[in-house]
């Protein structure tokens, strides 16, 4: 039986609050947590395939909500909070990061590896610095979102 995604997220987020909040778990970084709790790395050639003609919505590290189009020819399409949107080009790199480069002002431009776990469909996306910086709870196929 899986869990909802939501449900899920708020379940690893408490548990990371508690442990850190405790020291429990302070020198270990999201990456570290990730990979305890079976997270794996999605491999480059699976991640560009699985990524192509899609919609991901989910939260960044700082707790906007997006949903992003990713199209054959490397664009994408987002709209953030419902609020204002977006444009940009993807790719995956030489090192199997995913990367974003925003065109608007606003919208930071990144790359990281992008892990998940057999069991749940949400994936996370972690920096250089083994933070998490965004996280998948909801992929579709095409854009029904109209993006």
């Amino acid at each position: 039986m899986t869990v909802p995604a939501k449900i899920l997220r708020l379940a690893v987020t408490a548990a990371v609050t508690v442990l850190l909040s405790s020291g429990i778990a302070s020198a270990g970084t999201d990456l570290d947590k990730l990979k305890a709790d079976g997270f794996t790395l999605v491999p480059a050639d699976q991640l560009k395939t699985a990524t192509i003609d899609t919609t991901s919505c989910g939260v960044t590290h700082d707790g906007t909500s997006v949903c992003t189009y990713y199209k054959a020819d490397g664009t994408m399409s987002a709209l953030a909070a419902g609020m204002f949107g977006n444009t940009g080009k993807w790719s995956v790199n030489d090192k199997g990061q995913f990367c974003t480069e925003w065109e608007g002002p606003g919208w930071t431009s990144a790359c990281g590896h992008v892990y998940r776990h057999a069991d749940q469909p949400m994936t996370f996306s972690v920096n250089e610095e083994g933070a998490i910086s965004f996280t998948t709870e909801e992929k579709m196929k095409g854009n029904p979102k109209e993006l």
